[in-house]
């Protein structure tokens, strides 16, 4: 994570916003880290490559998440109780992956067990024209399996060009672009 995330940890507030370029949290700490409702985070960011969320630039009111591909169990679950913390408050939640089937099934994924509100960033035809010099040719098995897929109405436009071009997009391609 990279952040303003607070976690009463221990009996203490433990404030990641004073690590401004991340921190792991293991599993025991995601097992025991209760989540106070006072955070500051107005915007809540998943990203699927590491070297796009390490070069995110650090903001005081954005949680990043490092997604690795799909969440765990334990993962989710401390998720859930992040977004249930945060209900009281206006935030946004959004991600950014791949333009490919993995990144639409991991921004899916994201949605229906983690965060429902959940919107895509920087997965949208606007930016594969941006990085189309990027594409990496898929052969008809790939581009055939993402055809049949239902996909999100708010990524509709991204499956559309992944067809249209018949490749796909590595997020690491986007570094430099700014994350937020």
């Amino acid at each position: 994570i990279k952040g303003p995330l607070k976690l009463l940890l221990c009996g203490k507030i433990v404030d990641f916003s004073l690590l401004p370029f991340g921190a792991v949290l293991n599993s025991d700490t995601m097992k025991y880290a209760e989540i106070p409702e006072s955070q500051a985070i107005r915007r809540v960011v998943t990203i699927e490559n590491k070297a796009n969320f390490m070069s995110a630039s650090y903001e005081e009111d954005v949680l990043y998440i490092f997604t690795h591909g799909f969440f765990a169990p334990r993962e989710r679950a401390f998720l859930r109780q992040l977004n249930q913390a945060l209900k009281q408050t206006d935030v946004e939640y959004l991600h950014s992956g791949d333009l490919d089937y993995g990144g639409i099934r991991i921004y899916q994924n994201i949605q229906k067990n983690v965060f429902p509100e959940l919107q895509p960033y920087l997965m949208d035809a606007v930016t594969f024209q941006e990085f189309s010099s990027e594409v990496i040719p898929k052969d008809k098995a790939y581009l055939d399996k993402l055809k049949k897929m239902d996909v999100p109405t708010e990524l509709e436009e991204l499956k559309a060009c992944i067809l249209k071009a018949g490749g796909i997009i590595e997020q690491e391609s986007m570094l430099g672009w700014n994350i937020t």
